[in-house]
């Protein structure tokens, strides 16, 4: 393994370990602050509409330290900063890092290897959680939330100065001599409506980002290190996915038919979750979850496979595109359930609009000879 590729292993650590410290934990951050639950909706509407957006305007270019740097601002607004001004930077931030990110990572391999590497740094981004967030959970019980979130922005700037050392100047060229991004895509493309239907509902049906959150606080009766220990749990469950799915799709080349598994297994996570009654529970039904999260990651190596490298930028800005305006749109559809906490009836319908997105394209493949 090139030195490249151990520094982009080093950084998805401390990226990792930055963000599961208190990722979890940010909406109840938001809440102790005085931001209403409606406020929070607001502030994630935001990022997901910068988030989904920004990339098409950087297609190509190295962000990555910028994004990194966006991510210490973010941390450090979210602790007095208006809901809107705290969404734009969070947006901002993920904007500029993830496109970057993902483009490192394909030019550093090619498609023979692909799906094992990337199910490496999966499982990295996944494995560092176990640490992060029962550490989060303690250091929010020990110092307080606020505090908390001090120290993640001190690790992200970390992580900054380490990008600027190793990425501040490597290319993101589409090829070797510099060539210009292509932005032509065929949406037309079998492939393509997979690729973006699979991803818009996976945002559609995310509840990652808040009410996962609040369900599981609710399960804990707020104990963060209760909190803390479930979330390490479920993420060594899926951890353990990402490497065993990557390499079969390597070997076996079936990547649409796994990509379009995801989505069922996403709707019986959502399932589990509408029946769970404890955080045990919560734990032992996880290895759905981290299936259709391995299985979707899959779809990344998909699209870099079947695709010219200087397509690459513009499939990586339409993939944030649907990914989050599936987020919007979920935090608008299901806003009266979210802010009811009515937990079962929320999973319950987030499973739905998995299965009957499984079903239509199951229809649209017989029909038209998709997939």
């Amino acid at each position: 393994m090139d030195s490249q590729k151990k520094a982009i292993l080093v950084l998805t650590f401390l990226f990792s370990l930055a963000s599961s410290t208190s990722r979890i934990f940010l909406p109840l951050f938001y809440l102790s602050r005085g931001i209403p639950l409606s406020g929070v909706i607001l502030l994630l509407c935001v990022t997901f509409a910068v988030l989904g957006s920004v990339p098409f305007l950087f297609m190509g270019k190295n962000t990555l330290a910028l994004g990194l740097m966006f991510y210490s601002a973010f941390y450090l607004l979210a602790r007095t900063a208006h809901p809107v001004m705290i969404g734009v930077t969070y947006g901002l931030s993920m904007a500029f890092f993830w496109p970057a990110y993902h483009r490192l990572c394909y030019q550093m391999t090619d498609s023979e290897n692909r799906a094992s590497f990337l199910g490496y740094i999966s499982a990295i981004m996944t494995a560092t959680p176990i640490v992060g967030v029962v550490a989060g959970g303690f250091l929010a019980s020990v110092l307080g939330l606020s505090r908390l979130v001090m120290i993640s922005s001190l690790v992200y700037f970390a992580s900054f100065f380490l990008a600027m050392c190793f990425f501040s100047r490597a290319s993101l060229a589409p090829d070797e001599e510099g060539g210009e991004v292509d932005r032509h895509v065929r949406f037309a493309d079998k492939n393509l409506l997979l690729f973006l239907g699979s991803y818009f509902i996976n945002g559609l049906t995310d509840s990652g980002w808040l009410v996962y959150t609040l369900f599981l606080s609710a399960l804990a009766a707020g104990s963060t290190s209760k909190m803390g220990l479930a979330s390490a749990s479920v993420t060594l469950v899926t951890a353990a996915m990402f490497p065993v799915v990557g390499a079969l799709s390597d070997r076996l080349k079936m990547r649409r038919l796994f990509l379009l598994l995801s989505v069922p297994l996403q709707a019986l996570w959502h399932f589990s979750l509408s029946i769970a009654r404890t955080i045990s529970s919560v734990v032992g039904m996880s290895v759905f979850s981290g299936a259709s999260q391995a299985l979707m990651r899959t779809g990344d190596a998909l699209y870099a496979d079947e695709y010219e490298k200087k397509h690459h930028p513009m499939m990586i800005a339409m993939r944030e595109a649907a990914l989050n305006s599936g987020r919007v749109a979920h935090l608008m559809i299901f806003m009266p359930l979210i802010l009811a906490k009515d937990f079962a009836s929320y999973y319950r319908a987030l499973a739905l609009c998995a299965f009957l997105y499984f079903f239509v394209f199951l229809a649209i493949k017989e029909r038209h000879n998709y997939g």
